[in-house]
């Protein structure tokens, strides 16, 4: 028992400081947090759980969905690729797929064949899938998932809700629901797994090997908007993997001093439009009083297009 892992989940989780304090109450090492889906409630602000990873604390995602009329393959792969570029989650890491029983129980048919798309592509996209549902849920889907995720309330023992033979070391039971501490109401759980990577999974590969990146790799170009060919500002070391970067920034343009810059995601609503090939971002100059700029990037052509003339 001194090994399992203590972790929260909530929709409403307040604030990072609310939500640290929360956790230490619990004495929670852990936690988890929604990513989004059809019918999540409230998709956690990505700034606030990289904000908790930076503090030391390790996140599993969730994207919470009903199944009929959906596809599995597409929805895992999006909301994976999500999770790496929003949150940061990296190789490896847990990310849960919410069936609620309701969603299972009125079509368990779909939900194996939606659940089985979502699982390979979760997988491939080197994130490790874990599957959230009842027992029930859990014994019937639980075999094509890394990990499972068992919502049994009152039994605080994820070892012995199924036969010691079905996955072994790999559940995680919810089984305090509706607790409440400054203004936070939230769930609570134990793991018999880590939620970070430590070597090969159940399924004994393990995560991916980690991708080298030089440190000048794919420079990106702000330019100014109308297309003009003169490059305002170029961002080096930059890569839109984390979308959330520490750069270094050069004005070319009546500015002969470099300044210090983050690119960040703009979290008003959804970031991606319809194609996927523009993402809506800010650059932040990191000092008192610093210049903000508004953006699009877009993938085709790894530029930003300024709103604003060149100063």
């Amino acid at each position: 028992m001194s090994d399992w892992i203590k972790f929260l989940d909530a929709a409403y989780y307040g604030s990072v400081f609310t939500f640290n304090a929360v956790l230490a109450h619990e004495s929670a090492e852990e936690f988890a947090y929604y990513v989004g889906g059809n019918i999540a409630l409230h998709p956690w602000f990505a700034s606030d759980v990289r904000l908790l990873r930076q503090g030391g604390r390790h996140g599993m995602g969730i994207h919470v969905t009903t199944v009929l009329g959906r596809d599995g393959a597409a929805d895992g792969a999006y909301f994976a690729q999500w999770n790496r570029n929003a949150y940061e989650a990296e190789d490896g890491d847990l990310f849960a797929l919410d069936l609620e029983p309701g969603i299972y129980r009125g079509a368990p048919g779909q939900s194996r064949v939606y659940a089985a798309g979502w699982a390979k592509t979760v997988r491939d996209a080197g994130l490790r899938p874990v599957l959230y549902c009842t027992p029930d849920g859990c014994a019937a889907l639980g075999e094509m998932f890394d990990a499972i995720w068992v919502a049994k309330p009152g039994w605080g023992n994820p070892a012995t809700i199924f036969n010691p033979s079905f996955m072994p070391g790999w559940i995680a039971v919810q089984w305090a629901f509706d607790a409440s501490f400054l203004g936070v109401g939230y769930d609570i759980n134990t793991a018999e797994y880590l939620f970070i990577s430590e070597g090969p999974g159940r399924g004994g590969e393990g995560p991916p090997p980690a991708i080298e990146e030089e440190e000048e790799m794919n420079p990106i170009k702000l330019v100014r908007q109308g297309g003009e060919s003169d490059v305002f500002l170029v961002i080096y070391g930059g890569h839109m993997r984390h979308l959330h970067l520490s750069v270094t920034g050069e004005l070319l343009h009546n500015d002969p001093v470099p300044g210090e810059w983050s690119v960040v995601l703009l979290e008003d609503g959804t970031a991606w439009n319809a194609d996927e090939t523009e993402l809506r971002v800010r650059a932040v100059e990191r000092a008192p009083g610093g210049r903000v700029y508004d953006s699009v990037w877009t993938t085709q052509t790894g530029e930003f297009s300024l709103p604003i003339p060149v100063l």
